[in-house]
């Protein structure tokens, strides 16, 4: 975080948590939000180093994608498989680019591999809890890497343990470092979606009662398309908006992410409502506008940082995506 980069959004609609929203500003310096509220800032905010005029745009907090795997990501360059470090890198590089123009600031994914995967989130500038899956070979070494050298990284890196498989061993080792943990019965527990959402590879998450959705191999791009679909199918607009935001976080066990509050990492989306497919802002909660009508995303702010301006990703650039066209063949 750049020492006294700031952020102002105004004259837009803030969606300060799912179902609470309201024309007004958000504030954030040093990557936390320092002020939110209705109407006009105070004057003392207005030489922000960002700033974004809310006429027209929705402000939301950053969405979050509890469960993928980054480096089996469908990739847009084709099948072939990553395998080595450079390959591991660029794919979870491609996948972190998608879910950052899609608004996704958070993301959750299983990996046996470390170093190539944090090396990606660190570039992207995303925030990452890293499952080490355990079925892999010498996942415990991996572990160990991620604890010792990435846990914490800039508030932004954080360390899980996935035992799909129920690995008793796996589950003591969570337990015992106090780390989230992924598995059939305990923690974070992953079980089969129903219908639509089963046809497209997405799981469930349910943690103390709280739900969520994730996404595992390659029938997906994106958890937003599913929800998107979710929703047309009768899932209710604000159930589906929670669930890539407060419940999602919930279920991470992340304080100070899935809102728009004094004290929460600055992880924000700007949704551009001004002409179609987001043209009818009007005609419902910022919610459903977001959920039904696909706007495009303007801006994106991952822990106080741009990462996404004018809907051109700033972080991941031409080179990168070259790269991986030729690594993976398209």
């Amino acid at each position: 975080m750049q020492e006294g980069y700031s952020v102002l959004f105004r004259d837009g609609v803030v969606v300060e948590e799912p179902g609470k929203s309201y024309v007004g500003y958000v504030y954030a310096n040093k990557g936390k939000i320092v002020a939110v509220g209705k109407g006009e800032p105070p004057d003392e905010y207005a030489f922000a180093t960002y700033n974004i005029n809310g006429k027209g745009r929705i402000l939301t907090p950053g969405l979050i994608c509890p469960l993928t795997s980054l480096t089996k990501h469908p990739s847009r360059f084709g099948g072939k498989e990553a395998e080595t470090d450079e390959e591991l890198y660029y794919a979870a590089l491609m996948a972190l680019q998608d879910l950052l123009l899609s608004g996704f600031t958070t993301v959750g994914t299983i990996e046996s591999k470390v170093e190539p995967v944090v090396r990606a989130v660190v570039q992207a500038g995303i925030r990452a809890v890293i499952f080490v899956d355990s079925s892999a070979p010498g996942w415990k070494d991996q572990l160990r890497l991620l604890l010792n050298k990435w846990k914490g990284y800039e508030e932004r890196i954080y360390a899980g343990v996935a035992a799909l498989n129920g690995d008793e061993e796996a589950v003591k080792l969570a337990r015992e470092l106090g780390l989230p943990l992924v598995s059939p019965k305990e923690g974070i527990v992953l079980k089969e979606a129903e219908g639509i959402a089963k046809e497209r590879g997405v799981v469930l998450l349910e943690r103390g009662g709280v739900r969520t959705y994730g996404f595992l191999g390659s029938k997906t791009t994106n958890l937003m398309n599913v929800i998107r679909t979710l929703y047309y199918t009768g899932t209710g607009a604000l159930e589906a908006f929670k669930a890539v935001t407060v419940n999602a976080a919930e279920v991470l066990g992340l304080e100070k992410v899935g809102k728009l509050k004094p004290g929460y990492y600055a992880d924000m989306v700007v949704w551009d409502v001004s002409e179609p497919p987001g043209w009818t802002a009007g005609k419902g909660e910022p919610e459903e506008v977001i959920i039904a009508t696909n706007p495009k995303v303007e801006a994106v702010i991952a822990a106080g940082e741009v990462v996404v301006d004018i809907s051109q990703m700033l972080t991941i650039g031409a080179k990168d995506v070259k790269r991986a066209r030729r690594l993976f063949g398209g």
